[in-house]
């Protein structure tokens, strides 16, 4: 687990992590559809899981998207990890917190956060692939720290993941 602090005062976004943190709540969130049928055709092809593909998808685009990596610790400090990991609640900073609700697509969804304690972790879930004329569809909701990124550096990241 390799890191780097942040100088904030040379940080381009000094004012922006300096006026979300002391909000109540400095998250924000998204919900869209994106096209996943390159993934989904490759895990067919291979008789492979969906689920693996498109996770595997989604955290290498998030390890390709800095401000993915970026956390708060100590309260005021921010770091970027060189690599982060997926995992589901376990306490960890150096990760994305994934969930799958593979039962049902979705077009809103409010992600549990504990920001009282200093929570930065995004989070990021998936819904049920949706069948659209022939394009797979895929649900994602994120929910990220505002003062860390804004819309348009989630909007990166949907880009890529839209990349085969």
């Amino acid at each position: 687990m390799t890191k780097t602090e942040l100088n904030i005062e040379s940080w381009n976004r000094k004012e922006h992590f300096r006026f979300f943190s002391a909000f109540d709540d400095p998250f924000f969130g998204i919900t869209t559809n994106v096209d996943f049928t390159t993934i989904y055709l490759e895990a067919k092809h291979d008789s492979q899981s969906f689920f693996l593909y498109s996770l595997h998808h989604i955290l290498t685009k998030a390890n390709e998207t800095d401000e993915f990596k970026l956390r708060v610790e100590g309260g005021n400090s921010v770091v970027k990890y060189d690599t982060i990991h997926v995992s589901p609640t376990i306490g960890r900073e150096d990760v994305i917190r994934y969930s799958s609700i593979p039962w049902f697509s979705f077009s809103e969804m409010k992600h549990a956060v504990s920001f009282k304690n200093g929570d930065s972790v995004p989070r990021i879930s998936t819904g049920k692939l949706i069948d659209t004329n022939g394009k797979m569809l895929l649900p994602i909701s994120i929910c990220a720290h505002h003062g860390l990124m804004d819309g348009k550096h989630v909007a990166q990241f949907l880009n890529k993941l839209s990349e085969p």
